[in-house]
């Protein structure tokens, strides 16, 4: 369980279609400097997350959603720019790094059920995780 795909899906699977706005061939990072690069469709509606991996790429990688009553935020500072970095409550090792226009995009999304976003370190701090 390398970057932690597979422990999220136990918690989080999602079976079905999604409803929401979703941005396609996003990348993000995760622990262990696990990264996935433009392969990532990330979406997010009032409820949750949504995070799939492109089909060619799917075996694996089931696709997420994580509600974001489970979702806490934190940005972060990496390279001279921010991302935000997202825990979950039913998984605390495995972080999801997202650049800021993404994060934007969820925040819209989300509406008032938007976590609120701590401040953080820089993101070599958190990569221990």
């Amino acid at each position: 369980m390398l970057g932690g795909w597979r422990g999220l899906a136990k918690t989080y699977r999602h079976a079905g279609s999604f409803q929401g706005k979703v941005r396609r061939f996003q990348t993000i990072s995760m622990k262990r400097w696990t990264a996935y690069g433009s392969c990532v469709h990330i979406g997010a509606n009032q409820e949750g997350l949504f995070l799939s991996v492109f089909f060619p790429f799917r075996p694996g990688h089931p696709p997420l959603f994580i509600p974001w009553r489970d979702i806490s935020t934190t940005e972060v500072r990496f390279l001279g720019g921010k991302r935000l970095e997202l825990r979950f409550r039913k998984n605390r090792t495995v972080p999801v790094r997202i650049n800021e226009e993404s994060g934007r995009l969820l925040a819209e999304a989300a509406g008032e059920n938007w976590p609120a976003v701590e401040p953080g370190g820089s993101e070599t701090e958190s990569r221990g995780s």
